[in-house]
């Protein structure tokens, strides 16, 4: 599909098949979803926070995550749903947060558990990165990882503490 198709743009950075298998496209644009009576873009006019989306993700009630460069947005049945502060304090009491995402060359993962291991999957399920924290590391909260080794793409990250472990999808963009 292209921009002449009627999606946002002809850069996609990510999609989703949704549930009800509608396909949703992340651009440089805004969001495009392919249904069965058509194509439906929704930019920063509908209530994006960006144009500018990286990712998306379907959660359990059907709403789809926009992940733009100046924040997340929640859409449901293609209207931009506005934060409340239920969402707010979902995403603010997450336990790990990576930045950037996307990135180039190093990521800063914070956390509110030490982290022993980090490992990094391709979309295939591949193990591609594997980094054990050293105790240096482990005095902090923070954490850099090198993945200027990564191919651009899309990626998973788990990282263990002693008790629990965390899953986030990455993207790796090359200049």
């Amino acid at each position: 599909y292209y921009k002449s198709d009627g999606l946002a743009d002809n850069f996609v950075n990510d999609f989703e098949i949704a549930a009800d298998s509608s396909i949703w496209f992340a651009t440089n644009r805004g969001v495009t979803t392919l249904t069965d009576s058509g194509m439906i873009s929704i930019t920063e006019a509908h209530g994006l926070s960006d144009c500018m989306v990286l990712t998306l993700e379907q959660d359990h009630a059907g709403n789809i995550w926009a992940g733009t460069y100046h924040g997340i947005s929640k859409i449901h049945d293609a209207v931009v749903i506005p934060p409340n502060s239920i969402s707010e304090n979902i995403i603010a009491s997450k336990p790990i947060s990576l930045f950037p995402n996307p990135a180039t060359d190093k990521i800063q993962i914070s956390s509110k558990e030490l982290i022993n291991t980090i490992e990094i999957y391709n979309m295939a399920g591949n193990l591609v990165q594997k980094i054990q924290c050293n105790s240096k590391q482990e005095i902090s909260d923070s954490y850099r990882i090198d993945v200027s080794a990564l191919q651009a793409g899309s990626y998973f990250m788990r990282a263990y503490s002693k008790d629990n472990s965390w899953v986030e999808k990455i993207i790796i963009m090359n200049y």
